[in-house]
């Protein structure tokens, strides 16, 4: 078993941000093997470093995946192979946007040993890390043509982040959200690992109705968002009307 933590790091021609890679190795019966057994790992992006590790008695080996030339592409991910059969690995890097994304790099570990019958074998497994690059696309858009909002009504919205690649910006951007008028889903978000292109937010008109002696009030509600990242900063706004009524 192979995986990354982070996922997601700051890294399309950045140098020298890091991640650790983690290999989990177990013989046939899914006990360790045993402590010092040699684990060899390839990139398609960045550098391992060391590019060889060594379980401990847990079977456990990691190493540190550090961002760097060559950065990774779509082409370069295909390149790896099975070192029992060298046939290429199949798959794709994980689709964002709607299509294969560069900025994402496969990391491949392998230990060599023997099969149940006593013949050379490999045991391997492959992860992925994305080389998360500079906000491309920032847009804070409604989800339908909705201008006035009356008592008890919601309008949904969609915040959409997206790097030179199509990717996610890194975990632990901040994301915050304002308005002058109305409840909102949430105020503050704090991106994931690997994090999305994608993010809703919500609207509702929690103005209290008006008394029938009350003249009908239309109340501006300016929502805003912003965003603070390591890959960048973005803002944007939208209007709304709240009534202090329910809908005709």
């Amino acid at each position: 078993a192979i995986g990354a933590g982070p996922i997601n790091i700051l890294g399309w021609h950045i140098v020298n941000n890091r991640t650790t890679i983690t290999v989990v190795v177990g013989d046939q019966y899914n006990n360790p093997v045993p402590v010092g057994t040699a684990v060899y790992f390839t990139t398609t992006g960045g550098v391992a470093a060391p590019a060889t590790g060594y379980v401990d008695a847990h079977g456990v080996a990691t190493v540190t995946l550090i961002t760097g030339a060559p950065y990774p592409t779509v082409e370069r991910y295909g390149a790896l192979r099975d070192p029992n059969s060298d046939a290429l690995i199949a798959g794709d890097p994980r689709d964002f946007d709607g299509d294969p994304n560069d900025g994402i790099a496969r990391v491949l570990a392998e230990s060599k040993g023997t099969d149940g019958a006593g013949n050379p074998a490999a045991a391997w497994g492959v992860c992925d890390v994305i080389f998360s690059g500079a906000v491309e696309t920032f847009s804070f858009t409604k989800d339908a043509p909705v201008d006035t909002l009356w008592i008890g009504g919601w309008a949904g919205m969609t915040i959409r982040i997206v790097d030179v690649n199509g990717n996610p910006i890194v975990p632990g951007s901040d994301l915050t959200a304002e308005t002058t008028a109305g409840a909102l889903s949430w105020t503050a978000l704090t991106t994931g690992d690997p994090g999305s292109i994608e993010y809703g937010l919500s609207i509702g008109n929690d103005l209290s109705a008006r008394k029938p002696d009350e003249e009908r009030e239309f109340k501006p509600a300016l929502v805003t968002v912003k965003l603070d990242s390591p890959n960048g900063i973005g803002m944007g706004t939208l209007r709304f009307v709240l009534v202090n009524e329910e809908e005709p």
